[in-house]
């Protein structure tokens, strides 16, 4: 069964249509308060023609905008390839927190503008779904020079720092589809690409590896507002639609419409109860998952769920303040004695773990004792060749890892050796003393062997 496009227009009430194929809402200015969630749909269409001047926008409870359209919006809707549209002149700016900020801020990008009107344009795009819309363009009362990232609002939606220690770089591309005889852009389109690092000893490129959805710009053209979103609608987003009511005919009543109305106000009411139903059964549904991030997760993310198992298991965690600082420390009560260890959680591509993490542990420790004054037990706990499946792995610790682990006197393990304990914690096997006992007496490899043997259940687990 195919999934149903969802369409969002804001800016404009008059368009509503639900099928098999396709389900447009939309929203005035002045209503968008009442829009569950903006990033739940597939295409974003921003309506500005029916703003288009001081004294409109003035009337727009810009508050209500801000709290539905942000960083996460943009981000969100593109990232998963979905798409935003804005028709009309971007360039105005709102009031926020006692100052005037740019409208689209909220997209993450910064755009400079070439505000000299332009008389001729020519296509430069060949895709003909555009085509229609620019032959009723015919002039333009600016341009785009160029976009560029705002690095406060975009980090703020996309850790970008994460993806930097990942060798993941971000940048932005723009597409024109229609210029002016300077080469500026009328119409245009926006991609946030992302960008890994190869290379082999000193030579590196970046080689692009996704590019998010776009987000399209596109000017004023010869047509009223409810045709240039007929043309919107059914060219660019590929959906037919019909002219919508005129307002003045809403006040009239079709034969027997009020008991059709009374039905859909029924099913809406019905939708709206098993919405809040499915919204909370998948926000558990990702709270139950959550600890399979140790079999794939990678950098902060698979720290802070390594840190959360082990307080599911007892310990008390002190999370660093720094990225640069160790993994974190713990304390466990241990046969009536507070015990305590340092961390150093790790994730790699390649199968065997390297001594360097080894290496940073044993820092640790020698840290732990000169600044804490107080000797900490060093446990290593690793996710290695994260990007394939746990049945592909080869054994995580060579011969002289396992060396230096016995030698530094480190209790290793990896996280999928974390998330079986956690299983066994879960169905009420494990002995948690026992558990941590071993852990704290172990200089090598953590057998996990009597707390959970065997391969980690799949989908029939507790069925």
């Amino acid at each position: 069964m195919s999934q149903v496009k969802k369409i969002l227009i804001i800016g404009s009430s008059a368009y509503k249509k639900s099928d098999s194929e396709v389900r447009i809402d939309s929203y005035s200015w002045r209503k968008i308060g009442k829009i569950k969630n903006p990033r739940d749909y597939h295409t974003l269409i921003i309506d500005l023609l029916s703003i288009s001047d001081e004294e409109l926008r003035s009337q727009v409870p810009w508050s209500d905008v801000q709290s539905k359209l942000h960083i996460y919006t943009s981000t969100q809707i593109t990232k998963r390839g979905g798409e935003i549209i804005f028709i009309g002149d971007p360039r105005f700016h709102i009031p926020a927190s006692n100052k005037n900020i740019p409208f689209l801020e909220w997209t993450g990008l910064e755009f400079d503008w070439d505000n000299s009107p332009s008389a001729a344009t020519y296509t430069v795009d060949d895709d003909r779904k555009y085509e229609q819309y620019f032959k009723k363009l015919s002039q333009c009362d600016y341009s785009l020079a160029s976009v560029s990232i705002n690095d406060v609002i975009m980090d703020q939606g996309i850790n970008r720092r994460h993806l930097n220690q990942e060798g993941i770089t971000v940048d932005v591309r723009t597409k024109d589809l229609s210029q002016n005889l300077s080469r500026f852009a009328l119409a245009f389109t926006v991609f946030l690409e992302y960008y890994r690092e190869r290379g082999h000893a000193d030579i590196t490129r970046k080689e692009l590896f996704y590019a998010g959805g776009p987000i399209i710009f596109l000017p004023r053209i010869d047509a009223l507002e409810d045709e240039t979103l007929e043309i919107v609608l059914r060219d660019i987003c590929g959906v037919t639609i019909s002219l919508p009511e005129p307002q003045w005919i809403h006040e009239y009543i079709g034969l027997g419409q009020d008991a059709v109305d009374k039905d859909i106000g029924d099913y809406k009411a019905r939708i709206e109860k098993a919405k809040f139903g499915l919204e909370k059964s998948e926000k558990k549904r990702t709270k139950v998952r959550r600890p399979l991030k140790l079999l794939y997760g990678t950098g902060i993310d698979l720290q802070y769920v390594v840190w959360e198992t082990l307080e599911a298991l007892g310990a008390k965690v002190e999370r660093p303040k720094e990225s640069n600082e160790e993994d974190g420390w713990i304390s466990v009560k241990v046969d009536g004695q507070v015990r305590e260890a340092v961390l150093e959680v790790k994730s790699t591509r390649s199968n065997p773990f390297t001594k360097s993490g080894i290496r940073q542990l044993g820092e640790w420790v020698a840290r732990a004792a000169v600044d804490r004054n107080k000797k900490h037990k060093g446990i290593f706990i690793g996710n290695n060749s994260f990007e394939r499946a746990l049945e592909d792995r080869k054994p995580p610790f060579s011969p002289n890892v396992e060396d230096a682990v016995k030698t530094l006197s480190i209790c290793a393990l990896t996280t999928e050796d974390l998330y079986k304990i956690y299983l066994s914690k879960c169905s009420k096997k494990l002995n948690t003393n026992a558990f941590w006992s071993d852990v704290f007496q172990t200089n090598g490899i953590l057998n996990i062997e009597e707390y959970f043997s065997g391969a980690i259940p799949k989908k029939d687990y507790l069925s």
